[in-house]
């Protein structure tokens, strides 16, 4: 399916015309597993899960229009330039197969209605998904979570660490998903 987005700052409110250069589109899928909780994600343990399934350009004047997978629960995130989100919608949607949906802008009220001006992203076939990161459809830990702590967190957290406290939290790749 495909969405059509208007103008992601109507209803977007504090960030300037032009910081957002991107939208990234995560995924929500279904906890199919028989036993509650299982597998354990999330702080609270009952985390649906989420996974990124990449990202399509948003136009100068605000618009955007790509295509997403039917079926599958995704929300938004307005990037900047450095790929950093501004802002995350706060619900899901979807798309069956063949449809259209097409929203005014990020938060905009629900009782408003479009301005009557042409989006550039409509003048152009749908974006096709940039994928995310590896490791982030399926979502795999030790590809997409156990590098960043390799780099950034193994030298204190492990047997080797300098300080006992640090090292009482392995993050090496052996046990870092327990931990």
């Amino acid at each position: 399916g495909r969405f059509a987005l208007l103008d992601v700052y109507d209803g977007l409110t504090g960030i300037e015309c032009g910081a957002v250069k991107s939208l990234r589109i995560v995924a929500v899928p279904a906890k199919t597993q028989p036993t509650m909780n299982s597998p354990v994600l999330g702080v609270t343990r009952d985390d649906p899960g989420k996974c990124v399934l990449g990202t399509v350009p948003v136009e100068e004047d605000g618009s955007a229009y790509f295509r997403v997978p039917a079926g599958v629960s995704v929300f938004f995130q307005a990037l900047d330039k450095d790929g950093y989100a501004v802002q995350t919608m706060r619900s899901v949607t979807y798309v069956q197969r063949g449809q259209t949906l097409t929203c005014i802008g990020c938060h905009e009220s629900r009782t408003a209605a479009p301005v009557n001006r042409r989006a550039t992203a409509l003048e152009r076939p749908p974006s096709r998904l940039r994928p995310g990161p590896a490791g982030s459809w399926p979502l795999r830990f030790d590809e997409l979570v156990q590098p960043v702590l390799n780099r950034r967190c193994v030298q204190c957290h492990s047997s080797d660490g300098a300080e006992k406290p640090a090292r009482a939290f392995d993050l090496t790749a052996a046990r870092s998903y327990e931990s």
